[in-house]
């Protein structure tokens, strides 16, 4: 019976080694870290009009990010109030290298791009490309700054000249 429970033990070992010494796919170093998703519910009133969804993966220091908001505002059952945004951004060390965004604000349609190569950064909105000087920023929950002034750019392409101060962490409690 001892010598049946050794070989188990010792096949169960050497199963468990083979297992995890199995190739896969990608070698461990080159794998995709997994995507985080974020999902916030917009409210009016104690009642839902919407959601923010985002979603990250990372792989070799370059975040892919995908962020979408849609909301719908009803007064009875007709709408008033519509708008739906689609957003891709791809950062390299922290920093937007490029930017694809469509959104839809009652009707009214905006598309964003943004593009950083060899120095030269443009914002283009609407098929009109305005100069960009600053870094730019959207709103994304895994944003850290990297430069002391950025550009801050909405949904709409409205693009704000922003200091960004480090002002240490703080503990917020929401009630």
């Amino acid at each position: 019976m001892m010598k049946k429970t050794r070989l188990f033990f010792f096949a169960f070992i050497i199963a468990l080694l083979v297992a995890g010494t199995a190739p896969h796919a990608q070698p461990v170093s080159e794998r995709p870290a997994a995507p985080e998703h974020l999902e916030y519910q917009i409210q009016r009133d104690g009642k839902s009009i919407g959601s923010y969804h985002f979603s990250k993966s990372t792989q070799d220091g370059t975040d892919q990010i995908t962020a979408e908001m849609k909301v719908k505002v009803k007064l009875g059952f007709i709408p008033v109030y519509q708008a739906h945004h689609k957003r891709q951004e791809i950062r390299h060390n922290n920093r937007i290298i490029s930017l694809d965004s469509r959104s839809e604000y009652n009707g009214k349609i905006y598309g964003v791009t943004f593009a950083a190569q060899d120095g030269q950064k443009s914002l283009t909105v609407n098929d009109q490309t305005v100069p960009i000087k600053n870094e730019i920023m959207t709103f994304i929950p895994w944003h850290t700054s990297t430069a002391n002034t950025a550009s801050l750019v909405n949904e709409k392409g409205k693009a704000h000249d922003i200091t960004i101060t480090d002002m240490g962490w703080k503990d917020l409690s929401i009630d």
